[in-house]
């Protein structure tokens, strides 16, 4: 199954104060998670971090380290195998920008 997002992030959300969007997954298994945004125009002016699971079964975290953030289009493939189906995605991000909103698409594979 594939679940898409688009996540907009105005302007002059500051990256103290990112704005969160969420989102279930109905599967057990992500194969594959990808980031698209437009690199020319973000200018790493934004970011964003997705985490998913349940606290105390199973969670993930990309980027992995806390302290990074996605800052262009990105890909990741593997296998992240969830004890239940149903569970959380969570989605932050900053816009540093001052002119213009930023949109970001989020697809995530299941199994």
């Amino acid at each position: 199954m594939l679940y898409s997002r688009k996540f907009i992030i105005p302007k002059n959300t500051p990256r103290s104060a990112p704005i969160k969007t969420s989102f279930t997954i109905g599967e057990k298994v992500i194969t594959k998670i990808e980031v698209m945004m437009d690199v020319v125009a973000t200018r790493t002016n934004v970011g964003i971090k997705i985490s998913g699971g349940k606290p105390g079964l199973k969670s993930f975290n990309f980027p992995v380290n806390a302290d990074d953030w996605i800052w262009m289009n990105e890909i990741w493939m593997g296998r992240i195998e969830f004890p239940e189906a149903n569970f959380p995605i969570d989605v932050i991000g900053f816009n540093d920008d001052d002119t213009n909103d930023h949109i970001v698409i989020i697809s995530i594979h299941t199994q």
